[in-house]
């Protein structure tokens, strides 16, 4: 505790160990502060605000701020200062996430070549931008995520079923075939070159679709 400050001597050891763990609270509170984008986390910065008391040695039965206190507290606002900063523009400018380069890639992979096309999923996938012709409802209820069909429309039930089933692709195909606004689909997909990729890919089709 930091009434021990009183009474043990202090060594270059013990006050390095003061600048790093103060330091790295700082680093963990900043990064939190900007890399989160919900309110989830506000309750695990609340948590660690709590414990700053103790550590920087701040409190009326210690009769105030100690040396090592001190260093601590200085190593916090630092490393707070230089980490929050850093999170947000880590966050903003999506550095830990896909770039649209390898979202490129991924489609190229699935034989989608036309531009404008390619221009739309890049918008989906990079920006969360829905396509203008796409129809979507939310499902709050399952993942609150965006999906071009209802929930218990015959093409949902028929994917719904063959994913409980463990369909094969040509299974797949026929579904999305007989439906004008997946038949496209069924076509890019079935130009992949192994039932395997085929395979994965509808199971893929069918979560974008339907969430099932």
């Amino acid at each position: 505790m930091d009434v021990d400050d009183r009474v043990l001597p202090r060594t270059a050891g013990s006050s390095g160990l003061d600048l790093l763990g103060g330091g790295a609270l700082g680093m963990l509170l900043g990064l939190l502060i900007g890399l989160s984008a919900t309110p989830v986390v506000a309750g695990v910065i609340a948590g660690i605000v709590a414990l700053l008391g103790g550590l920087f040695g701040i409190g009326d039965k210690l009769g105030g701020l100690t040396p090592a206190g001190l260093r601590r507290l200085t190593a916090f606002a630092l490393a707070a200062l230089l980490a929050t900063p850093l999170s947000i523009w880590m966050r903003t400018h999506n550095t830990l996430g896909v770039s649209v380069d390898e979202h490129l890639a991924t489609l190229t992979k699935l034989r989608i070549e036309d531009n404008a096309e390619r221009l739309e999923w890049i918008k989906l996938l990079h920006f969360g931008i829905v396509p203008d012709k796409v129809k979507t409802i939310e499902r709050a209820a399952v993942t609150g995520a965006l999906y071009s069909f209802e929930e218990g429309s015959p093409l949902c039930r028929n994917l719904d079923a063959l994913n409980a089933g463990q369909g094969a692709a040509g299974d797949y195909a026929t579904v999305l075939s007989a439906h004008p606004a997946t038949a496209g689909i069924q076509k890019r997909i079935d130009r992949m070159p192994t039932p395997a990729e085929q395979l994965a890919a509808y199971r893929l089709a069918s979560t974008y679709l339907c969430g099932v």
